[in-house]
């Protein structure tokens, strides 16, 4: 029997990490299967070692401030979008 999808998609999150590189995502573990099929380059999906109910979706990620805006580099996918608060 699956479980009903949550109202809002942000409630699956259980934790976020923001490191210097990347983003750390926990999750139910019952996405794992799902999501790994669908990782791009640079992306993982593992068992979290803290928590094994819980998954670790990692994603590469940095921002740049210039002038006081946080923009994502020109390198970026999104090629230097302005990040809103």
């Amino acid at each position: 029997m699956r479980s009903k999808p949550p109202s809002q998609p942000l409630d699956l999150i259980l934790r976020l990490e923001i490191q210097a590189d990347r983003l750390d995502v926990a999750l139910p573990i019952a996405h794992l299967r799902g999501l790994r099929c669908n990782l791009a380059q640079g992306e993982a999906a593992e068992t979290d070692p803290a928590d094994p109910d819980h998954m670790r979706l990692t994603l590469p990620a940095s921002a740049l401030s210039y002038s006081a805006q946080t923009k994502t580099p020109p390198d970026h996918p999104t090629g230097g979008v302005p990040i809103r608060p």
